[in-house]
């Protein structure tokens, strides 16, 4: 019988690209909570969570942080994420395929480990008419430490499935964040050079697996069955 194999996917820029529109969540939901308004155009916080998003600029802008004002930032996000206009978001290559392939075997279970808040992930793979391929996920609402989120969907597959070998856990993720995260959580990860960080600069973190994209779907599949 072959072995299960656990394979949780990063959302932005690694599924798809979806423009500001989460950036824009977050300056109205400080706009609303903390009346202060908030300069997206030059954030470095790919492959953050967004708990550790909103931290940061609580911490950038000399904010109070207060347990109640970021559980109401959350919330509005939510709101204010749900209201923008994502006509204009696209999956990336080769994800539709990837997932169909992946989807197709028995043994293989697709999750999520995105820094999103959950609400928000869902949202954007509904609107991409890609939600039915996740059955779970860590999500960036409950960490600001990502490796945690990593642990979170590992302890829910075993839930559902029994004991799996963090050798047949991977990572598809891309940017420096998501191969430390699977590094910290001792499993495999599979970084894709879609986003911000460039090939080289992922390739020093010496990820186990280094692609372009996700275009060569048989590359990929070869590594999630035989790597």
């Amino acid at each position: 019988m072959s072995s299960k194999k656990l394979v949780l996917f990063d959302v932005d820029h690694t599924l798809m690209d979806v423009g500001d529109s989460h950036k824009k969540a977050f300056a109205k939901a400080f706009k609303k909570t903390y009346n202060i308004e908030v300069d997206y155009s030059e954030w470095a916080f790919n492959g953050y969570t967004d708990l550790q998003i909103i931290n940061e600029l609580i911490e950038k802008n000399n904010l109070e942080k207060d347990p109640k004002k970021v559980a109401e930032i959350i919330q509005i996000m939510i709101k204010e994420f749900q209201k923008e206009n994502l006509e204009h978001s696209f999956l990336l290559d080769g994800v539709k395929e990837t997932l169909e392939k992946l989807d197709n075997k028995d043994n293989v279970i697709l999750g999520l480990v995105t820094g999103n808040i959950e609400a928000i992930a869902y949202t954007k793979l509904k609107h991409l008419k890609i939600r039915q391929y996740f059955i779970l996920g860590g999500f960036g609402h409950s960490s600001d430490i990502r490796s945690e989120l990593v642990e979170s969907a590992v302890k829910q597959a075993e839930n559902k499935l029994g004991k799996i070998n963090k050798r047949d856990v991977f990572i598809i993720g891309d940017t420096v964040h998501d191969i430390e995260a699977a590094k910290d959580a001792g499993v495999r990860v599979i970084a894709v050079a879609t986003g911000v960080c460039g090939y080289g600069e992922l390739k020093k973190k010496k990820p186990d697996f280094l692609l372009h994209d996700l275009k060569d779907t048989g590359k990929l599949m070869d590594v999630i069955m035989n790597g």
